[in-house]
């Protein structure tokens, strides 16, 4: 006898009263970067694509996604409480939204042991518990044990514990970029009508996933980079190579140039970007900025033919990372006003020498 086919849900209701969700919270910006910022002005307009004045960043859009996909195929029957590994955004955005109507959740953390005090603050404000990762496995692991063993693409497997804890699984489970496709990418393509080159960070990929996604449906040909932090260095949301196998989602499907950046030149991009734009930068859009740059000089071929249109995403402003600019640049870089031009270019193309 043949098993009866599970017929998949129909998102697209749960999807619109999201985005009416996300568009009473807020908005993405846009706007041009000036020639000081772009040495490659000549050949590529470049636009930063900002969450920042987004009520929660890029992070609200994400936790939507998880939280409305997981009701339409009714994983959140009997559940009491989420555990969830973060970094931080993720969490506190899932804290915040999972104790409002209709989610009305409980929500514990699982943290890296090296989260900064303050930002362990602003989750506890949320109204999240917070706890180390199990002895011997990481924060990942210890959130799938603990919440039902993780997203499964047999949804049969991913449930609720007896006791109603459910980890949602943002590093494995694909509505992670649900939004990102059918409301970030559009909203990019609405201001910006065309995308050549596109470049974000590689932290839980969905971000960057359904953007590409969305670009590819309107452009076959969009080039689409991926920053990563250097090995060795370290800036919030952003994985290194070896720290993304960690993660489920197949953002190697989507990526054309792979651009790993220091972290000291993607405080420095943000930085310039806050002081020279007016606008609100933290170091991951930084970082997307600097991966774009890097790509273009090493690439030169993708300026040729028409006058190229690029964009980069900034998932959340400076806000939370005032200790980690002090630490990460020299007093003279932020504390004497303006910077001065031309902007040292040669401290983001290799020796970091500022």
């Amino acid at each position: 006898m043949m098993s009866a086919i599970i017929k998949p849900p129909d998102l697209s209701e749960a999807i619109g009263k999201s985005i009416e969700y996300l568009e009473r919270r807020g908005k993405l910006e846009v706007f041009h970067v000036p020639e000081e910022l772009n040495p490659f002005y000549r050949n590529v307009d470049i636009f930063g694509v900002s969450a920042s004045s987004f009520a929660g960043g890029s992070k609200a859009i994400t936790v939507r996604g998880l939280l409305a996909d997981a009701e339409v195929r009714g994983k959140l029957e009997g559940v009491e409480e989420f555990k969830e590994a973060t970094s931080g955004n993720t969490g506190l955005e899932l804290a915040l939204q999972a104790r409002r109507y209709p989610f009305n959740k409980k929500v514990t953390l699982v943290i890296p042991t090296d989260i900064p005090a303050s930002k362990k603050m602003m989750l506890h404000l949320a109204g999240a518990k917070l706890m180390l990762p199990a002895e011997g496995m990481s924060a990942i692991e210890t959130a799938r044990m603990m919440g039902g063993g993780g997203w499964s693409a047999d949804m049969n497997k991913w449930k609720p514990t007896a006791d109603g804890v459910l980890n949602l699984d943002q590093y494995a489970n694909p509505a992670n970029s649900l939004l990102h496709d059918a409301w970030t990418g559009p909203q990019i393509l609405n201001q910006l009508e065309r995308v050549d080159i596109f470049s974000t960070t590689l932290g839980t990929t969905g971000t960057f996933g359904g953007i590409a996604r969305a670009l590819r449906r309107s452009k076959a040909k969009v080039v689409l980079i991926g920053a990563a932090c250097a090995p060795g260095h370290e800036v919030p949301g952003v994985r290194d190579l070896k720290r993304l196998g960690e993660v489920s989602l197949p953002w190697k499907d989507y990526i054309d140039f792979f651009e790993s950046v220091e972290q000291k030149q993607a405080y420095a991009v943000a930085c310039w970007l806050c002081q020279i734009t007016g606008q609100l930068v933290g170091p991951s859009g930084g970082m997307a900025l600097a991966a774009l740059l890097k790509v273009l000089r090493k690439n030169s071929k993708l300026m040729g033919g028409h006058r190229k249109k690029a964009a980069f995403f900034i998932p959340d402003g400076p806000e939370r990372y005032a200790d980690r600019f002090e630490a990460n640049l020299p007093g003279q870089v932020f504390l004497s006003g303006p910077p001065k031009f031309p902007l040292p270019f040669d401290s983001i193309w290799g020796e970091w020498n500022l």
